[in-house]
């Protein structure tokens, strides 16, 4: 450990040393307070040893001053003193002073002054280097926990909402009463015919283009898109009544059409999308029903041909 001796007397900087490097202490010396900074700057000690009275700036002016110097303030100063007022100690404790000896020094009371300041010196730095390791650790924790949450709630491969966000979003608009709210259940026709044909990594590309087309269509931050599952999707369009869905689903299959992907096992010789939609009806006790209707409608769609849009009024209507 690396102890700067800051004293105008020679003799007692001589002395001072010879008791430090007796308890294997390594010893800087300066004989006035400007040279004491200069010192600490250039090579940084563990402790200072500080007389009270210097010539030109004193002591006591160093001591303020390492105080007010970021990189220097922490370093735990111990004050020498001849003098008896006890106003010179609480100045000096007042502006930062860890500890103090009185002189003559004597060998014992000095050595255990030093190790003492410089093991509080350890626990603090060990203390505060744990402080950082745990906040950087919250801090990991949480930008995880933002990730997971975001991989909840955004599907990565089509970067539309999840299904479990979509069933989120259809809760909170349910329990708030959103009269009217539509839902529309969306599958991509023949997909796995399309997946069979081209590959796996075409089929992704596939639903990628037809997430965007759908994000598209999206005209406000209260509608939802979600990638349901597999090659479906499901869009919540609150406000929309049962007519207005449907109008909103048919611009979805042009969109989807518009894309123009070749499809060699579908009859429309492109890539081409069905949607069931549903609207909240007064008997509808749950959001499930909703999803159920607007799945129904799909399967209807599905059979009666694909590429369009069935809008169904209650459970077994088409």
């Amino acid at each position: 450990m690396l102890v700067l001796v800051v004293d105008d007397d020679k003799t007692m900087r001589i002395l001072l040393r010879s008791y430090l490097e007796k308890a294997s202490f390594h010893i800087l010396e300066a004989s006035s307070a400007e040279e004491a900074l200069q010192a600490c700057h250039k090579q940084m000690p563990d402790l200072i040893l500080l007389d009270i009275i210097l010539p030109g700036m004193t002591g006591m002016d160093l001591l303020k001053a390492l105080k007010l110097d970021e990189a220097l303030r922490d370093l735990p100063v111990i004050m020498m003193t001849s003098l008896d007022a006890d106003e010179n100690l609480a100045l000096a404790f007042e502006r930062g002073a860890f500890d103090f000896v009185r002189k003559p020094v004597r060998q014992m009371e000095l050595i255990a002054r030093v190790r003492s300041a410089l093991r509080l010196k350890r626990e603090i730095e060990q203390r505060t280097r744990n402080a950082d390791a745990l906040f950087e650790l919250t801090r990991l924790l949480g930008e995880e926990n933002q990730a997971l949450q975001n991989q909840l709630r955004v599907d990565s491969l089509t970067g539309l909402a999840t299904r479990r966000e979509l069933d989120d979003t259809l809760a909170r608009l349910w329990n708030g009463g959103q009269d009217p709210l539509s839902v529309l259940m969306v599958d991509v026709d023949h997909f796995k015919e399309y997946n069979d044909s081209y590959g796996h990594l075409v089929g992704d590309d596939c639903l990628r283009r037809v997430g965007n087309a759908i994000n598209s269509c999206l005209s406000s931050p209260d509608q939802l898109a979600a990638r349901y599952g597999g090659e479906e999707f499901a869009l919540l369009l609150p406000g929309f009544d049962r007519a207005q869905a449907s109008d909103f689903a048919e611009r979805l299959r042009s969109s989807v059409a518009a894309i123009g992907l070749e499809h060699r096992a579908s009859p429309a010789g492109s890539v081409s999308i069905s949607c069931g939609v549903a609207c909240r009806l007064p008997g509808d006790l749950a959001p499930r029903s909703l999803l159920e209707r607007a799945d129904q409608g799909l399967y209807v769609a599905k059979r009666t041909g694909r590429n369009r849009v069935v809008a169904l009024s209650a459970t077994s209507e088409a």
